[in-house]
């Protein structure tokens, strides 16, 4: 699994980072599919009071309370990703 941006455009640099990024994750024992999980069932979701561009998303996945942070970005066109 590879991080969007490299995805876009492969670099050393990204392909460093990304593989970096990847190993914390790993690490971390970080899996997106989680939060797939976690966004089909009710969940809680509040602004992070220091960074109020992100969102914290509490619930259950996996059978375990689990939480993320996430930013919502749009594309150029104006769309959420």
């Amino acid at each position: 699994m590879h991080c969007r941006n490299c995805t876009v455009k492969r670099s050393a640099f990204r392909s460093e980072a990304c593989d970096q990024r990847q190993k914390i994750l790993g690490e971390r024992n970080v899996d997106f599919g989680d939060l797939d999980d976690l966004l089909s069932q009710p969940y809680v979701e509040d602004r992070r009071w220091r960074a109020p561009d992100q969102y914290r998303v509490i619930g259950f996945a996996g059978g375990r309370l689990t939480t993320f942070v996430v930013e919502y970005r749009e594309d150029t066109i104006g769309e959420l990703i």
